[in-house]
């Protein structure tokens, strides 16, 4: 299985709002399992998840951290409630084990897991009373209560279709786990406290997912303290649907890095806009400046604008460059890049217009071949058009046909063009090598 794919978790309504309890590892490593059952599936079967899958989203020694979510989830209780109130529990898995890799055989190491029997009716062979919800969509939440909150306001709202849900309180901390089934262990009791939880969650929503929290309100029902949350629900539609990919891990750990930073704005747009690099660099750079200032007179209080006006400004790319006045360098590597990435673009679009209708569809068979099957996949529910599908057939034809000599690299352009004659050739090198960070 391949986690970069769109692939869907199914499971009844009943196990989405039923009482769990666990830490961020072990719900990771069930979401995982969970989307390894397929629709045909008439029993349980012996999963077995290699470890360098789990690497992205586990950190740290990544071994460690995936025999220990393992072993967990056999301690692990989950509560499920009838139609009358009442609770069935038992634990998530029968089976854990860690399968050390092989050399000799070829064989990678992997955590090898069987759901409980009792769990068959909620994940086989559904009928009604279920949902399905994107991988995507859970997967890279850093939160455990806001990965249960995004899990459980998808399923009621139905990918949401309904945009306003209301939950009594205390029902809904049983399900996120903050509090017991017998009403015992009660987490964040006060209104004010359990709020910071719901700040949270719709924070890590406008960052990781589709689904949004537009507001929240507490309610009294017959008393003085809040018993029920009204939540306002929303899509993102802004995101290309038809592009469904999941997150580079990498970009995700550098968003979360941001949002503890301070940045209040979207770090995956940030991110997305200026390149993983130069926001790393952004936020390193920041950090030391931080670090310098906090044993001065005037430490920095606003670490977060900071780094956002540093973004706009292109600081990081000053200080590489070691310019501070004089041409924009910065300014024209962007210039560059925009140029450079433009020419090929309309020379691929120009080739494919000039091929006919036997050759694009020869192209299109090779593509068939040599794509993932979750790109094809996007493809074809764009019956081959649109956006996303001319994004991903001129990166292929980039990759696999002969390019004009100018095309091929930055300098040949530059020289092609007779590009930045005005700038010494120190600075003209100088802007190369921005550039071409641009472009890595």
């Amino acid at each position: 299985m391949d986690l970069q794919e769109s692939i869907n978790v199914r499971q009844a309504n009943a196990l989405a709002k039923s009482a769990q309890q666990m830490d961020l590892n072990e719900k990771r490593l069930v979401l995982i399992a969970m989307s390894q059952i397929r629709r045909t599936d008439t029993e349980l079967l012996t999963l077995e998840i290699p470890i360098h899958e789990l690497a992205p989203w586990f950190g740290g020694n990544t071994y460690q951290e995936a025999q220990k979510a393992a072993d967990g989830l056999l301690e692990r209780i989950v509560h499920i409630q009838d139609e009358l109130g009442n609770y069935k529990k038992f634990q998530w898995t029968t089976l854990s084990e860690y399968v050390t890799a092989d050399k000799k055989r070829g064989r990678k190491a992997f955590i090898r897991l069987k759901f409980n029997e009792e769990l068959k009716p909620l994940l086989l062979q559904l009928q009604n009373r279920y949902n399905e919800i994107p991988l995507k969509e859970l997967l890279p939440i850093p939160s455990f209560n806001s990965q249960r909150l995004y899990e459980i306001l998808w399923h009621d709202s139905h990918g949401g279709e309904k945009t306003v849900l209301s939950y009594k309180i205390s029902d809904l901390k049983v399900q996120l786990g903050l509090k017991d089934p017998d009403g015992k262990n009660e987490r964040y009791k006060d209104w004010r406290d359990f709020k910071k939880v719901l700040l949270k969650a719709k924070e890590d929503f406008d960052t990781f997912g589709a689904l949004r929290i537009s507001k929240y309100l507490g309610q009294k029902q017959g008393g003085r303290s809040f018993s029920h949350v009204l939540f306002s629900l929303s899509l993102f539609e802004d995101l290309p649907k038809e592009e469904g990919f999941l997150k580079n891990p990498k970009d995700l750990k550098l968003a979360q890095d941001l949002k503890e930073a301070g940045y209040v704005q979207n770090p995956l747009e940030a991110i997305e806009k200026y390149g993983y690099e130069r926001v790393e660099e952004t936020l390193k750079l920041a950090r030391r400046a931080e670090k310098k200032a906090a044993q001065s007179a005037k430490p920095i209080y606003n670490l977060g604008g900071l780094i956002s006006s540093m973004l706009k400004k292109g600081v990081v790319d000053k200080v590489a460059l070691g310019v501070q006045d004089g041409p924009d360098l910065k300014t024209l590597a962007d210039t560059l890049v925009q140029a450079y990435s433009s020419a090929r673009k309309e020379f691929i679009s120009t080739y494919w217009q000039s091929l006919g209708q036997d050759e694009q569809e020869h192209i299109h068979d090779l593509m068939r071949v040599e794509l993932s099957d979750f790109v094809l996949n996007q493809i074809e529910k764009l019956n081959w058009q649109g956006a996303s599908y001319e994004i991903t057939r001129n990166s292929y034809l980039l990759d696999s046909i002969q390019l004009p000599q100018q095309l091929q690299t930055l300098e040949a352009f530059v020289d092609y063009e007779v590009l930045f004659q005005e700038i010494g050739e120190g600075q003209k090198a100088q802007v190369l090598i921005a550039a071409q960070k641009m472009l890595s």
